[in-house]
């Protein structure tokens, strides 16, 4: 039994070693003169992208999966088979670590095989997990941005400039500050310049971002492109709305921090602080109740 367990473990180095060799010198080598400086990052890209379409994918949720991928910031053609590539190798990793672990601890292949399906569950999920975390964080970037971006916008209206100008010099301003809703209000003037009206371009810009406040600020700027009428009132009273929720939240996490640090000063401070201040103590009354009965301290 520990033979097959060497061999297992040989065959797995051994494959290991030639997949990197292959990846990460092999592949660069061949590459051609105008690729020798590729990094390490654009090879998993690869690796990832030639993995998603080596194994099916659903296509019904093709679409679905491209608007999340693009709320997360990854609007390249790619990045949905890059996806699918994660979550397979995620899978495959795991799985075979899993099972690995098991079947030298425990000494048989059999009790290995639940053990790697559930950690195959997991790695399959986990790239799903990540895109959702990285979805919220860019939501809340975008949401911290927004405030900057309305006053930026009443200035330039206020001052005459076209809303489509006003919203090209917004999104240059704020390149360095806020990037990530500087890239969407550079998309909405690409768009816009490939043909799409603004009402359009948009209502593009909320369909592919899960952040409800730039859905508001989208939906604002149509309306009154429809009726009309100048949105410089309505994005006065976006900016304070944004800006008192803002306050309001922190305010909020502000008070829930006292509730939050009960758990790690019971556990962790208090019994550090009981044993300095009550050890000598307890020692000194120790000492004094084994003179009493006539013992020494142990």
């Amino acid at each position: 039994m520990e033979f097959w367990y060497l061999g297992g473990l040989f065959l797995f180095v051994l494959g290991a070693v030639l997949i990197a060799g292959y990846v990460f010198v092999l592949l660069p080598a061949t590459a051609g003169a105008n690729q020798t400086g590729e990094s390490t990052q654009e090879v998993v890209a690869w690796a990832l992208k030639r993995l998603g379409e080596s194994v099916p994918s659903p296509r019904r949720d093709g679409g679905a999966l491209r608007l999340r991928l693009a709320a997360a910031g990854y609007r390249w053609p790619s990045a949905a088979t890059m996806f699918q590539g994660a979550r397979t190798a995620g899978a495959i990793l795991l799985a075979a670590g899993a099972g690995w672990t098991v079947a030298v601890l425990r000494g048989s292949l059999s009790e290995a095989i639940a053990p790697a399906l559930c950690a195959g569950g997991f790695g399959y999920m986990l790239a799903s997990r990540v895109v959702e975390a990285l979805i919220r964080a860019r939501g809340r970037r975008l949401r911290c941005g927004l405030p900057a971006a309305l006053d930026l916008l009443i200035l330039g209206l206020e001052a005459g400039q076209p809303l489509d100008y006003a919203l090209a010099e917004t999104g240059r301003v704020l390149r360095h500050a806020h990037p990530d809703l500087s890239a969407e209000l550079a998309f909405v003037q690409i768009e816009m310049q490939l043909g799409s009206s603004r009402t359009q371009a948009l209502r593009n810009m909320a369909e592919r971002n899960s952040e409800p406040e730039l859905r508001k600020l989208s939906t604002l700027i149509v309306e009154s492109d429809r009726f009309g009428t100048s949105p410089v009132s309505a994005l006065h009273s976006q900016a304070r709305y944004l800006r008192t929720r803002m306050r309001q939240q922190a305010n909020e996490t502000a008070r829930k921090l006292s509730v939050k640090l009960v758990f790690p000063v019971f556990f962790l401070i208090l019994p550090s602080l009981l044993l300095v201040t009550l050890g000598p103590a307890v020692i000194q009354m120790a000492g004094e109740l084994s003179r009493l009965v006539g013992s020494d301290i142990p």
